[in-house]
């Protein structure tokens, strides 16, 4: 994906790297939001517990 980022944008490896994180970041925050809203939670301050949860227990 890096690669294929960084050939069609003509940028920097680092540049590229940097544009991969942030696009599978955007990527992931959608999924973990689907997933929360698909158990039916209705609360803004449980839904974002568990949002920021589940966003700190995958950082690697």
């Amino acid at each position: 994906m890096v690669i294929a980022i960084k050939n069609h944008q003509n940028i920097t490896k680092g540049a590229a790297e940097k544009a991969t994180l942030k696009l599978v970041k955007e990527l992931e925050i959608e999924s973990i939001s689907k997933a929360i809203s698909l158990q039916g939670n209705t609360s803004e301050k449980i839904w974002n517990l568990q949002f920021d949860k589940c966003v700190k227990d995958n950082q690697g």
